[in-house]
């Protein structure tokens, strides 16, 4: 102190000292240095450099009397609303007196950093019940950021129901939901604890969208306390649709064999008309339509909503499944088609390929009595014309107006797909008719010429 009056005698400015030698002054609790400093017109700022205060120093280094001292100073002016990093630090206060101090004159007790926490969410997070007790003693609103539900997952992983009890009695919304939209009740079955789930149910802990805890249970494959639920009484008839909601997107076999021994329909529509078995088949989820299979789905021959979604199924195994269970995989639509004809219609080579492996029909007619080749020649697809041929189309049949591939590919004046049909053994075996196919359908009124379809069919008459 002497040497620092003796500095000041001769002329030291002090007016604007260095905010790092405030900081170790503070740190030192040496309030008559302080004191002294101010008397001789030391500056002591309200915020520094990152809009933090020497107020942050007492509260890293809690001393009362420095901090009275301070703001008595002024240097409590709006630190309510300033960026002052304030609750992340008063977490790890134990001090009441200094508090007291803070809390509520300069500090509001329900602030909300950047991160979205209070003070109370802070104090959860780091499990500080002396600090909970204090900050809820004054005020502070316990479900004011849902922020909290994310830091009390933490108590649930950590098997804390003491901790969780104590926020509970103090008012705590068990049905908040966090910004992912998840309650306690989720992630207690998300993390399959039984003894919180079990408390939380107690506490009243529901849905709001109406999901039950059978359905998280499905979704997140607890079958501890999916079993524990049925056992308990767990009436499965009045939310059947929810229960068909959470399997046709969820799937667990143990589960599935649970609700069937408790009566649950597994051949059930929902309001689209579809079953598990045939949500399944979309997914192309295999694994699932052989459980499905094996617990009990049946596949009717008339099943057209099976037949629908098998259209675009590129899955061989879940074709050859079905087929091996009696499915009829020729089976015509409520429009007459096969899934072959369906499958040539949208040029899907791979699916044809996949039905021929499973021993579908090349040459089962739809409603019209167009076959497969005849469709595909009308899809002009030569690759799957091919394919067909390679695997036993009638190559000449007749379709209902009398025209054979050869003659339906004339008439589409398709060049490509006449020649390859010529090379793949097609004919017409009525001279007269191809006599006339050559004069009706290969003259080029622009060119007054045969065009190349006319050549080919000359050389084909002249092969035979």
């Amino acid at each position: 102190m002497e040497v620092l009056d003796y500095l000041i005698e001769c002329g030291v400015d002090v007016s604007d000292l260095k905010h790092q030698i405030v900081k170790e002054i503070i740190y030192r609790g040496q309030l008559d240095i302080l004191k002294f400093l101010v008397v001789n017109k030391i500056t002591i700022r309200h915020t520094y450099r990152n809009n933090n205060s020497q107020l942050i120093f007492v509260i890293e280094k809690p001393n009362e009397q420095i901090l009275k001292f301070l703001m008595d100073c002024g240097i409590n002016i709006n630190i309510v609303d300033s960026k002052i990093e304030v609750p992340d630090l008063i977490i790890n206060i134990n001090d009441k007196e200094l508090l007291n101090i803070l809390i509520p004159k300069y500090i509001n007790v329900d602030m909300v950093d950047e991160n979205g926490y209070t003070p109370l969410v802070y104090a959860v997070d780091s499990q500080n019940q002396s600090l909970m007790k204090y900050l809820l003693d004054n005020g502070a609103d316990i479900n004011l950021s849902n922020k909290i539900i994310e830091v009390i997952r933490l108590i649930i992983e950590q098997n804390k129901i003491d901790l969780l009890n104590y926020l509970v009695s103090n008012d705590l919304n068990v049905n908040m939901k966090d910004s992912n939209g998840n309650t306690l009740l989720v992630y207690a079955i998300q993390l399959k604890n039984e003894t919180f789930i079990n408390y939380l149910m107690e506490c009243g802990s529901n849905d709001e969208q109406g999901n039950s805890i059978l359905y998280y249970s499905i979704k997140y494959g607890n079958e501890t306390v999916f079993k524990h639920l049925i056992d308990s009484g767990a009436d499965t008839q009045n939310i059947e649709i929810e229960i068909m909601n959470g399997l046709k997107n969820y799937h667990n076999l143990n589960i599935l064999k649970i609700l069937i021994a408790n009566h649950f329909d597994i051949n059930r529509e929902d309001e689209s008309g579809k079953t598990l078995l045939s949500y399944a088949i979309q997914k192309e989820d295999e694994t699932k339509v052989k459980d499905l299979i094996n617990c009990g789905a049946y596949i009717r021959n008339v099943d057209r909503e099976i037949n629908n979604v098998l259209k675009y199924c590129h899955n061989i195994n879940i074709l050859k499944l079905l087929k091996n269970n009696n499915f009829d995989i020729d089976m015509r639509d409520r429009y007459g088609k096969t899934l072959l004809i369906h499958a040539i219609q949208e040029n899907d080579l791979q699916m044809v390929k996949n039905l021929i492996n499973c021993d579908v029909n090349v040459n089962k007619e739809d409603n019209y009595g167009n076959t497969p080749l005849d469709v595909a020649i009308e899809s002009e697809n030569v690759d799957i014309v091919g394919c067909l041929i390679d695997n036993g189309a009638f190559k000449n049949a007749e379709n209902e107006y009398g025209d054979t591939p050869l003659i339906h590919a004339i008439k589409l004046g398709n060049d490509r797909m006449v020649k390859c049909l010529i090379e793949w053994g097609t004919y017409i075996s009525d001279k007269e008719i191809l006599k006339n196919i050559n004069k009706e359908y290969n003259y080029d009124e622009n060119k007054y010429a045969y065009s190349e379809i006319n050549e080919l069919l000359n050389n084909f008459r002249r092969k035979y």
